[in-house]
C-alpha cells in the first residue's frame, strides 16, 4: 500500500511538472550540469495544483521534496539527458511562512520549511564537503561506497569481501564532493530592535559561494536544532540553524516597504506640495524639538534619500551618496540630529567614534566560530549601510587608523579585502553622516574656524558639506530655546498623562508628518528613478 502511494504521489508531481514547468524543465535538461543544477517552483503554483501536498511540504519538506526530484529525474526527457542529481528547489512560500531572525519560535517551527529574510553578517569559505566516502579494504581490496551526512564521518562496519572489520582506507578521488558553505542571517538594522537577532545557515551545491557579507537575501529551508556543548558535556541547550532549501539575493536595494493604498496616497500628495514645500515638511518632522537649524535638517533628509548615481558606458560612475559633517560645540544638538537620522533611515548603522576599529568600520577576514575554526567574511559598518547611510558620533575621538580606512569606502564606494585565502570587493554605496568637536573642545571666536578642524584635510575633503555650530551667548536667542525646550517637555509629558497642551506648546513637538509615515516617505524616495534636468533653466541656475 505505501509503495502505492508514493509513486501515486509521484506520477501527481510528474504530471505537475508538465503542467506548469514544461520549459523550464527542457531549459535545465539543456543547461544541466555546468550551467544550471537546480529546478525552480513557485510555492503557488504546487498549492494550486495540489494543496494537500503543498501543506504537506511545509510541514515534512525533506519527504516532499525527494519525491519532487524523483519526478524530476523519471520526467520524459531525451534519451541522452539524466537528471538524476539535479534538486528541485521550492520558492515564494506564503508571507504568513516569512520571518526575520528571533522573529519567529524555533521551538514551533523545528523542522518545518520557512523562509528567513535578513543580512549576511558573516560569510565562511566555500569547502568540499563529502556526501558519499568510497572506502577500500586493506585487506582484500574490495570497494565500499558509504552515503553521509552532517552528523559525523560514517565508517564501514566491515568488509562486504573478507568480512572482516576493516582496516579502511578512504579513496578521495572515488569519493563524492559538493560545494557547502555557511553564513551569518541577522536581522536587518532598520529592523531591528537593539542588537537584533542572528541564525546561520548552511547550503550546498549550486547556493553554496552565492552571497557575501553584506547581502540582503531570503533562505527558504528547514530549521534544526543542534545540541550545544560546553566541553565533552552535552547541555540541554539547543541552538536552531537553517538548512537551505532555496536562496534569493533580494533585487531591491532596500527592504520592502509594507505600504497601505492610504498611506502610499497621503505620501503622493506630500510628494506633490499639496500640504507645502515637501523638503520642508520632511525637516519639520525630523526633530521639532529641536530647535532651528531648519538648513540642517533639510540636507540629512536628503542624506537620507540619497543622491543621483551616474554610471557612463565606459563602466565608471560619479558617486551618488553625499557626505555630511556636523563640527560644532557641546549642547548644539549634533548627536541628536545624527540619532534622529539614523531611527529614520533606512539601512542605517550606527558607529561611536570612541572604541571603533577598521574592521567594525569597514569588513575583514576573520577566523569564523562556526566550528571548523576557519576563516570567514565579516561586514564592518559601511558595508551593512550600502545603499543607506554611516551615522558617526564623536568622529574627532574615533582612531586616526580608522578615519583612514574610512576615504576609500567614502570616495570609491567599494572595499576590497584580501587575507587568510579571501579575495573580495564589497560595495558601499553609503552616505556618512557625521559630528564631532572642535579641536579644542569647542570654537574659539578669535582663531579662523578652519584652523579649529583637528581633523586630516584628505578626510574632511570626502565631506560635500560641512556645517559649523556655534553656542555664542545671546540673551534673546538662549530664551527663545529655553522657552521652546521647556514647552516640548511639558507638552509631552502632559500628553503622557492625558492631560490638555494648549496650542503654543503643542507645536513644540507637532509633527507634520508622523515617524512611520515619513521613514516610508524617504524609502519610497530612495526607489524612484534617477532624476534628470527638467530643462536647461536647471542646468543654468546649477
Amino acid at each position: 500500500m505505501a509503495v502505492a502511494e508514493d509513486q501515486t504521489l509521484t506520477d501527481r508531481l510528474i504530471k505537475f511538472l508538465r503542467e506548469y514547468y514544461r520549459e523550464e524543465v527542457g531549459e535545465l535538461a539543456q543547461r544541466y550540469p555546468k550551467e544550471q543544477r537546480a529546478l525552480e517552483i513557485a510555492y503557488s503554483d504546487l498549492f494550486t495544483f495540489d494543496r494537500d501536498t503543498a501543506e504537506d511540504f511545509l510541514s515534512k519538506p525533506d519527504q516532499i521534496t525527494e519525491y519532487l526530484e524523483e519526478a524530476l529525474r523519471l520526467y520524459d526527457l531525451p534519451a541522452d539527458v539524466d537528471l538524476g542529481g539535479a534538486h528541485v528547489r521550492v520558492i515564494d512560500l506564503p508571507e504568513e511562512k516569512t520571518f526575520y531572525p528571533g522573529h519567529f519560535s524555533p521551538t514551533k517551527h523545528a523542522g518545518e520549511q520557512i523562509a528567513v529574510r535578513g543580512e549576511v553578517v558573516m560569510a565562511s569559505e566555500v569547502r568540499p564537503r563529502v556526501t558519499e566516502a568510497a572506502f577500500e579494504c586493506k585487506r582484500c581490496g574490495t570497494m565500499a561506497y558509504i552515503p553521509q551526512d552532517d552528523d559525523g564521518f560514517q565508517e564501514p562496519h566491515e568488509c562486504q569481501g573478507c568480512d572482516r572489520q576493516g582496516p579502511f582506507d578512504v579513496d578521495y578521488d572515488q569519493s563524492t564532493f559538493v560545494d557547502a558553505q555557511q553564513f551569518r542571517l541577522a536581522t536587518p538594522p532598520e529592523i531591528a530592535e537593539g542588537s537584533g537577532t542572528e541564525i546561520d545557515v548552511f547550503v550546498e551545491d549550486d547556493l553554496a559561494d552565492v552571497v557575501t557579507a553584506g547581502d540582503r537575501v531570503t533562505v527558504s529551508g528547514t530549521i534544526h536544532l543542534e545540541q550545544q556543548t560546553q566541553g565533552n558535556q552535552k547541555t540541554g541547550k539547543f541552538e536552531p540553524y537553517v538548512d537551505a532549501g532555496a536562496l534569493a539575493v533580494d533585487e531591491t536595494d532596500h527592504t520592502d516597504v509594507d505600504v497601505t493604498p492610504e498611506e502610499r496616497e497621503r505620501i503622493h500628495e506630500l510628494a506633490s506640495g499639496a500640504e507645502g514645500d515637501p523638503l520642508d515638511l520632511a525637516a519639520d518632522s525630523l526633530a521639532p524639538k529641536i530647535y532651528g537649524n531648519d538648513a540642517i535638517k533639510r540636507v540629512l533628509i536628503l542624506a537620507m534619500v540619497g543622491g543621483s548615481k551616474t554610471v557612463y558606458q565606459d563602466g565608471t560612475h560619479d558617486r551618488g551618496e553625499f557626505h555630511v559633517l556636523l563640527l560644532g560645540d557641546p549642547g548644539t544638538a549634533k548627536s541628536k540630529l545624527i540619532d534622529r537620522v539614523e531611527d529614520l533611515g533606512w539601512r542605517t548603522v550606527g558607529v561611536s567614534g570612541k572604541g571603533a576599529t577598521v574592521a567594525g568600520v569597514t569588513a575583514s577576514a576573520v577566523q569564523d566560530d562556526f566550528g571548523d575554526g576557519g576563516s570567514a567574511l565579516e561586514a564592518g559598518a559601511f558595508v551593512k549601510a550600502h545603499k543607506g547611510a554611516v551615522c558617526i558620533d564623536e568622529l574627532d575621538d574615533m582612531p586616526a587608523d580608522v578615519r583612514a580606512a574610512m576615504l576609500g569606502p567614502m570616495s570609491k564606494q567599494r572595499i576590497s579585502v584580501n587575507k587568510w585565502g579571501i579575495n573580495a570587493t564589497l560595495r558601499t554605496e553609503t552616505g556618512v553622516v557625521a559630528a564631532g568637536n572642535p579641536k579644542y573642545g569647542r570654537f574659539d571666536p578669535y582663531e579662523n574656524v578652519q584652523d579649529q578642524f583637528d581633523l586630516e584635510s584628505n578626510l574632511l575633503s570626502r565631506f560635500d558639506l560641512v556645517f559649523t555650530l556655534t553656542d555664542q551667548p545671546d540673551p534673546d536667542r538662549d530664551s527663545t530655546i529655553t522657552r521652546h525646550i521647556l514647552d516640548a517637555r511639558d507638552a509631552a509629558k502632559r500628553e503622557m498623562a492625558g492631560l490638555d497642551v494648549d496650542d503654543e506648546a503643542a507645536e513644540t513637538i507637532a509633527t507634520p508628518v508622523d515617524r512611520d509615515l515619513l521613514r516610508k516617505w524617504i524609502a519610497l524616495a530612495k526607489q524612484q528613478p534617477e532624476p534628470v534636468f527638467a530643462n536647461d533653466d536647471v542646468k543654468e541656475w546649477l
